[in-house]
């Protein structure tokens, strides 16, 4: 029967419109019995293709679409347009560089994908000229446009804002250039088992070998995979963009028969197809009959090739606009290579129309798809001898595993011998010794890097990872079922996870390379879809709508799917009134749905690992990350479907911060922090978390997070544990929150199903919270065992299991002597909570860093928040976490080139000092500061963790210079300098200490933006004597006129300033200096923070005229009571609930702690569009309390704070309050919430 053999899916990135899935479906419908499909440049859908034919009962075949390296040596082979997506690189054959072997190059291509500068990045070369020299406003008023500071003239460019870095709106044909060369090309179709690792290997040589994103494969390269062999496997088919065919259509048959024997003499000539495209457009008769007559001539096969790329006529246009995408050109017949819409998927039938007078042609293409047959394997374990140790492997991971439970157990007894001797049977059972000893030399080569490492996930259950030092969770004192992490009835490996440090990954990445080498190991590959927003741009683009329309319809979204846009616009109340849905803007929300879920392209996954045998690149075809990692072409799922070993690593940024603190507490104390020694019941750490002050500590900053724990009060590491386990989906879909804080705190009676029950259910008072709590209830039910008890978990997801498993388990129970009425209830109780609870050993390792991090932030409070700043780990924006450190007494040190690191650093200070940056002067407090009984000053977090408390060993060498007494302060990084880079940084460091701003144009390479930009922010205030002899803005001038005027100098000596010019400037000009607020967004349009005063301040006096309450007072108000909260918007989110409605938590920060509002659906109307589009707020509702100090507010109305301070200053404030919705004088007003750059 006929089949098609060379289908293009959507896995042709930017090419192909059909999902597999839908490309085995219709298949089936139009009765055929296999479809092959030959992806462009890879076989990045290949595992897709088989899991969905295997549903539908069809063979799949397995090919690749592969582009011939250009040369002008070769006829056929020459390409006449070359490609504009960067400069070839000399290609790359163990490790050397060669020459090209000829053929046209672009000349001054950009880079590759993932490695091109944003437009308007100032560390790119070059710059945009100053349109004009008209002087502007400083700072720049609102939606006036423009740079937020002045440039002089001859300035390369502005400085750019924080969001500036990111690419601005781009028209067709600019942004990232995917446009590619015309290189002839090649598809290879794999007909056997070693055809198919051929295949996977020529794929990877074709990428490994070429330059990044531009794959092209050599005659060396197939010579070297599928040449010179009896049977290579493959079949090789020239197609239309083959050298025969273009050769055949340059009116060339002679050079094109000698193309041909070349190919014939490669493979033999059994293995050659000569494919043959009709799709009736002008022209397709005298190319088919060309083709006919090569293969005739030469004895070879001519195969019916519909090239389908495309399900229906119909979607022939979203198939152009994928080529419009691809090339970054506009969407216009001159781009296109379609002629009509003929490249469908035909029924055999109407192929068999197409070619009437050549039904060979058919019969051709049904042997070859008869012969080939290729198993992937899918469901297959494959489980390497990683260690190479075979048989002895089990022996040695005993002795390591009975030496490990010594050393962590002072007295190991029954408990732990059984629990130990279980666990290796299972691992016995499963073959997994080498796999467990592998993970474990891997985790020990991360620690011996000084990097931090931990375990999470169900592996944190076993014995074994406890006694390997895989994991730090002790499983016998949480309880842990090591059978929800290794079952032996589970078609599938046991998943280890390791967190390491965020900014070491790729050195962990790097020694596991060098280590086992790449033919063993490879990272896996994440396939990045086309969302709303990216679709909308790109679709935008290539259809030709105007660059900022386009921009500005992408922004109005939220992160939702590219399928979902209509439903975002009809149903959420933010959107409304937007008018998007109209005129044109119909037809590209048309070709956004349909790119819903389409790959875009392919990154390296943020955490898998592949290990292997030296046969992995016989099973997965493997290319190169941007960042040089050999990555493969399939993703977790595919991994998982193929049942390959997978190590998860997981970058975790607060292992980062942690990391930079214990080095900074090394650095400012003299202390040495050993977690080992840390103990788990400090009393300090918990008041702490009590106090719901967990900014910044790890799984317990989210507001509901923070609710929960003021609600629930833990007091020992075990309530860490449940509060992980209550705040994710599951627990709060189910209801489980709800009734075990009722038991919990006593206002509800603790009811157990059963006694055989409370084993299970006694820890959490009678309510299913873990995973191995349902296990341990179907054991107890049932008699079962738990991994058996596993499997009955996992299938009460399943609704279609539910009456089968009912019946099971209610048998089991008569069979123990349970009652009917009970057993009943248990298991109305299992089908209800099964599906939503969470995994105790996950909750437990999460609990570790939870602990440790909150222990830190108690101790060592500067130090840590550094580490927070420098890294980036949480879900707040970094201005939060810097006021959350002043909120506990610990001051803001200013950006300043002479004392400013990489790095955000703690610093000891005068206190006097300390004391006047966090505005505490006299007897005059700021809001939500109070004094104790001793009139020390106590801020709003209520702990002062600012007083420096050093060891007597280390005081002595801690000199401040001037001033009583020693505080903490913190100091401002460069490394978030809007356009600074490591190379200026680098400079910086190197040429301290500077004496004058000439000197510091002379020997730090700042190009202008960024010298401008230090200037903005205060950082040469003390350089250049701002405040003393002259204004920032008389700053701002020099600088400009030094770095347009003076050629830099190459540094000569970074260590010594230069002897300064004589001709320096003769005085200041006395430009007006900058007004506070000035400052402060400033900091905010620089920095992304506002360091010197927050920003809340200047709103003070309308804030106390409107009876706000502050944030720190919240919890002296009643349940019910009606308040106003006001802040800046620090975090906004509408997470799923179990009611299915639509709400929205939004948390405020008033400068004295953070209030968090929840806008129900009622309210959405009146609320959702001043929330998602305001930055400053005021929020009024009513105060929701549940426990000691759980406070919330439902709020009811919201106004932006900048247009009441207008109403407030114009005198028309009642009338500002009365206002619902978006106000009448913003309808026309952008989508943008106003915020300044850096702070979104």
């Amino acid at each position: 029967m006929f089949a098609h053999l060379a289908a293009r899916t959507c896995y042709s990135l930017r090419d192909g419109v059909i999902r597999p899935r839908e490309l085995a479906v219709a298949t089936w419908e139009r009765g055929m019995d296999a479809v092959g499909v030959a992806d462009r440049g890879g076989l990045y859908g290949a595992v897709r293709l088989a899991e969905a034919c295997k549903v539908v009962g069809i063979r799949p075949i397995f090919a690749a679409d592969l582009a011939l390296e250009p040369t002008r040596t070769r006829p056929g082979w020459a390409t006449t347009r070359p490609g504009r997506s960067r400069a070839r690189a000399p290609r790359r054959e163990g490790g050397r560089a060669r020459a090209d072997e000829g053929g046209p190059r672009a000349e001054g291509r950009p880079r590759a994908e993932g490695h091109t500068r944003a437009e308007g990045d100032p560390r790119a070369e070059g710059g945009h000229p100053r349109p004009d020299g008209a002087e502007r406003p400083f700072p720049p008023l609102r939606g006036a446009g423009g740079p937020p500071w002045p440039r002089s003239s001859g300035s390369s460019s502005p400085v750019p804002t924080r969001a500036a870095r990111q690419a601005a709106p781009q028209g067709p044909g600019s942004g990232p250039a995917w446009l590619e060369d015309d290189a002839a090309r090649v598809v290879l179709i794999a007909r056997t088992q070693d055809g198919y690792a051929n295949l996977c290997r020529t794929v990877s040589d074709h990428h490994l070998e070429s330059e990044r994103s531009d794959p092209h494969v050599t005659w060396e390269q197939l010579c070297r995979r599928v040449g010179g062999r009896v049977d290579p496997g493959v079949f090789v088919l020239l197609a239309d963009d083959s050298p025969v065919a273009r050769l055949l259509d340059a009116g060339r048959p002679g050079a094109a028969e000698g193309e041909a024997r070349r190919w014939m003499d490669l493979v033999g000539p059994a293995s050659v197809l000569v494919g043959v495209t009709h799709h009736f457009a002008p022209g397709d008769d005298d190319r088919a009959r060309a083709r006919f007559g090569l293969a005739d001539r030469l004895g070879l096969r001519a195969v019916a090739h519909q090239a389908p790329r495309y399900l229906r006529p119909a979607d022939a246009r979203i198939a152009d606009v994928m080529d419009a995408v691809r090339q970054q050109v506009p969407l216009d017949p001159r781009h296109s290579a379609r002629r009509n819409a003929e490249g469908y998927l035909k029924t055999p039938a109407e192929m068999a129309r197409v070619f009437a007078e050549r039904p060979d042609a058919l019969a051709n293409a049904a042997e070859v798809a008869d012969r080939c047959r290729v198993d992937l394997g899918l469901g297959r374990l494959r489980v390497p001898d990683f260690v190479a140790m075979g048989e002895q492997a089990t022996a040695v991971l005993r002795a390591r595993c009975e030496a490990g439970v010594r050393e962590r157990y002072d007295r190991p007894g029954a408990t732990h011998r059984d629990l130990l001797e279980r666990e290796l049977a299972m691992v016995a059972r499963l073959g997994l010794a080498s796999y467990f000893l592998t993970v474990a030399e891997i985790v020990d080569r991360i620690r011996e890097k000084g990097i931090m490492a931990a375990c999470r996930g169900s592996a944190a259950g076993s014995l074994v990872t406890y006694a390997l030092r895989i994991s730090d969770v002790d499983p016998i004192a949480h309880d842990l079922v090591f059978e929800r992490f290794m079952n032996p009835y589970r078609d599938e490996l046991p998943d280890i996870d390791i967190d390491v440090e965020s900014a070491r990954r790729e050195d962990v990445y790097r020694d596991l390379l060098d280590r086992y080498g790449e033919d063993r190991v490879a990272c896996v590959a994440m396939v990045e879809t086309f969302k709303a927003r990216m679709a909308i741009r790109e679709v935008g683009k290539a259809i030709g709508l105007p660059a900022n329309e386009v921009d500005y319809v992408a922004k109005s979204f939220p992160h939702v799917r590219a399928g979902d846009v209509r439903a975002a616009m009809e149903h959420l109340p933010e959107m409304r009134g937007l008018n998007l849905d109209r005129g044109q803007l119909g037809l590209l929300f048309d070709v956004v749905e349909r790119l819903d879920g389409f790959p875009r392209h392919i990154a390296l996954h943020p955490c898998g690992v592949l290990l292997s045998d030296r046969t992995l690149r016989d099973h997965v075809p493997v290319e190169r990350s941007a960042n040089g990692f050999a990555m493969a072409q399939f993703d977790k799922d595919d991994v998982e479907a193929l049942g390959l070993c997978k190590l998860d690593i997981l970058a975790v940024r607060m292992l980062s911060s942690m990391a930079h603190c214990i080095e900074e507490v090394r650095r400012t104390r003299g202390t040495e922090i050993d977690f080992e020694q840390v103990g788990w019941d400090d009393a300090a750490t918990y008041e702490l978390i009590r106090s719901t002050r967990t900014l910044g500590m790890f799984q317990i900053e989210s507001p509901g997070q923070r609710e929960l724990v003021g609600k629930f009060q833990p007091e020992h590491i075990d309530d860490l544990v449940v509060d992980i386990s209550l705040f994710r989906p599951g627990p709060v879909k189910g209801d489980m929150v709800g009734p075990f804080l009722q038991r919990r705190l006593g206002l509800s009676k603790t009811v157990m199903p059963h006694p055989i029950l409370e084993r299970a259910l006694g820890e959490t008072y009678g309510v299913i919270v873990y995973h191995e709590q349902v296990m341990r209830c179907v054991a107890a039910v049932t008699g079962c065992d738990l991994a058996t008890a596993d499997l009955v978990r996992r299938r009460l997801g399943d609704p279609t299991e539910l009456d089968e498993l009912r019946a099971w388990v209610l048998a089991g129970a008569r069979a123990r002597g349970v009652p009917e009425r009970t057993a009943e209830s248990l298991w109305h109780a299992l089908a209800q909570f099964a599906s939503f609870g969470f995994c105790k050993a996950h909750a437990a390792a999460f609990s570790v860093p939870t602990y440790r991090s909150a222990w830190l932030k108690a101790h060592y409070l500067p130090e840590f928040v550094a580490g927070l700043l420098t890294h980036d780990p949480g879900m707040y924006p970094r201005r939060l976490l810097l006021d959350d450190a002043r909120q506990f007494g610990v001051a803001v040190l200013p950006l300043d080139v002479n004392r400013s690191v990489r790095e955000y650093r703690a610093e000891h200070l005068p206190a006097d000092e300390a004391w006047a940056l966090l505005g505490v002067a006299g007897e005059r407090l700021p809001k939500g500061w109070t004094r104790a009984a001793d009139t020390s000053p106590v801020p709003p977090a209520g702990l002062d963790l600012g007083v420096c408390r050093l060891s007597p060993r280390f005081a002595d060498s801690v000199d401040t210079g001037r001033g009583e007494g020693t505080r903490f302060g913190i100091r401002l990084g460069l490394q978030d300098v809007a356009g600074i880079d490591d190379r200026m940084i680098d400079s910086l460091l190197a040429g301290r200490p500077f004496v004058a701003v000439e000197d510091l144009r002379r020997r730090a390479a700042l190009s202008q933006p960024v010298a401008e930009a230090l200037v903005h922010a205060g950082a040469l205030d003390e350089l250049a004597g701002v405040g003393l002899v002259r204004t920032r803005r008389d700053l701002l001038l020099e600088v400009s006129e030094r770095w347009s005027g003076l050629t830099r100098h190459k540094v000569r000596n970074p260590r010594a300033p230069e002897q300064l010019g004589l001709l320096a400037p003769e005085g200041p000009p006395g430009l007006a200096e900058y007004r506070p607020s000035e400052r402060v967004r400033a900091e905010l349009e620089v920095l992304g923070m506002d360091a010197s005063t927050h920003v809340i301040r200047f709103y003070d006096d309308l804030i106390d005229a409107l009876e706000v309450t502050r944030a720190v007072d919240l919890l002296a108000t009643r349940n019910g009571q009606r308040v106003r909260v006001a802040g800046v918007k620090v975090a906004t989110q509408t997470p799923p609930v179990r009611s299915g409605q639509r709400i929205i938590f939004l948390s405020l920060d008033d400068a004295t702690g953070v209030s968090d509002a929840t806008f129900f659906e009622s309210v959405h109307d009146r609320c959702a569009w001043t929330v998602f589009h305001t930055w400053l707020l005021v929020v009024e509702g009513t105060v929701h309390r549940t426990g000691r100090r759980g406070v919330s507010l439902n709020a009811e109305s919201v106004w932006d704070l900048r247009r009441l301070m207008r109403a407030w200053r114009e005198g028309w404030l009642g009338d500002a309050l009365a206002e619902q919705g978006r106000p009448a004088d913003q309808a026309g007003g952008n989508f943008a919430d106003g915020a300044p750059a850096g702070i979104r």
